[in-house]
């Protein structure tokens, strides 16, 4: 079953936060670079499951951008030759191909983050619309009975329009985790929104009492050593 409107599940390895779907071949080793370049594009046009490396920050923003452009989604379904490279990258073109793609990470001893794609949002109505798509994806590893938690980011939750839209939907979505003891992660996005970030999920694991939510702290901001001592100290799941 596909989910309607998807705009991509990221999929990233919780151990060693390797990429976790490359499948490398000489044939695909040595096909020309523009595929290459087209698979990136194809990864991120929102056909499918995404796995990538944590650590190419540049990648991601990319991908991201790529993620919300229509012109890339059609180069995805209008080129074969594309969607057969970025099978590396991509886990599936369903929740149930993701769900999959977990139990096999499962059965080799890993575990997985489910990020859904898509975060900006230009109206409450997408905003709760992607907060469906969560829940719906939180509904699907649980009756899947795969380990893995997801991701979100609070400007896909409508952080942008209303700080209030926000929260109700990150409550909303912790809620349905908590009933099936899954656990969420709430991403950290560009600078300016650090403290309000850290703010709701202080609000909502301390003021709220939801110890299933864990936050992210960007490596590349000055302020980050600080900001990952306070929450070690807190007891807060952190990556």
């Amino acid at each position: 079953m596909t989910m309607p409107g998807a705009e991509g599940i990221r999929l990233s390895n919780r151990l060693d936060e390797e990429s976790v779907m490359e499948k490398t071949s000489e044939s695909t080793a040595s096909r020309p670079q523009f595929l290459s370049t087209v698979a990136t594009v194809a990864a991120a046009a929102g056909a499918g499951y995404l796995v990538y490396r944590n650590g190419e920050s540049w990648l991601r923003s990319l991908l991201l951008y790529l993620s919300r452009a229509g012109w890339a989604r059609q180069v995805v379904t209008k080129f074969p030759p594309a969607w057969a490279v970025a099978s590396r990258f991509v886990a599936g073109e369903s929740v149930d191909e993701a769900i999959q793609a977990v139990r096999q990470l499962n059965a080799r001893g890993m575990l997985a983050t489910a990020d859904y794609l898509g975060e900006s949002v230009t109206s409450a109505a997408e905003a709760n619309a992607a907060r469906d798509q969560i829940l719906y994806l939180v509904e699907r590893i649980h009756a899947g009975g795969v380990d893995a938690n997801v991701s979100l980011k609070l400007s896909q939750l409508g952080l942008k329009l209303d700080e209030n839209l926000a929260i109700d939907n990150l409550r909303a979505i912790l809620q349905q985790a908590k009933r099936h003891n899954l656990r969420v992660r709430v991403d950290m996005e560009e600078s300016a929104l650090v403290d309000t970030t850290l703010d709701i999920y202080r609000r909502l694991r301390f003021g709220e009492g939801f110890d299933n939510v864990g936050v992210v702290i960007q490596s590349c901001l000055y302020r980050s050593d600080e900001d990952v001592r306070r929450l070690v100290e807190e007891g807060a799941w952190v990556r």
